[in-house]
């Protein structure tokens, strides 16, 4: 009758533990899962996919709120960033042909001295 009894309490023992391990690993992805999705958009963030924005509802409206922020101004910089370089590469073209210019001009003549050609002759 005792070994009935310990049975019955090592069942219902391990049936709790069990039932608690469940339970936490319901509790723990159910806070973890948007952590790790965060984590991985922000990894995409990481390589210019600025155009990531979350639902700001639950327990972390407010992180994906700054995170949306984050994502629009980081987006608005990379599209200001392309601005530029379109400026600058436009601007060295420009600066490449006002020196190249000149410089054919210069290289002419350096090439007629080299012949030494007597233009008072002529």
């Amino acid at each position: 009758m005792i070994k009935w009894e310990i049975k019955k309490i090592l069942k219902e023992k391990i049936n709790l533990i069990t039932l608690g391990l469940l339970l936490v690993l319901f509790l723990q992805m159910s806070f973890i899962k948007p952590m790790l999705e965060t984590e991985n958009e922000y990894y995409g963030r990481y390589y210019s996919n600025y155009n990531v924005h979350y639902k700001e509802i639950g327990v972390y409206s407010k992180v994906f709120s700054k995170l949306n922020f984050l994502s629009n101004k980081l987006n608005d910089n990379e599209i200001e960033r392309e601005k530029i370089e379109k400026m600058r590469e436009d601007w060295i073209a420009n600066i490449s042909r006002d020196i190249k210019t000149p410089i054919s001009s210069i290289k002419g003549y350096a090439e007629i001295l080299e012949y030494d050609c007597d233009f008072s002759k002529k």
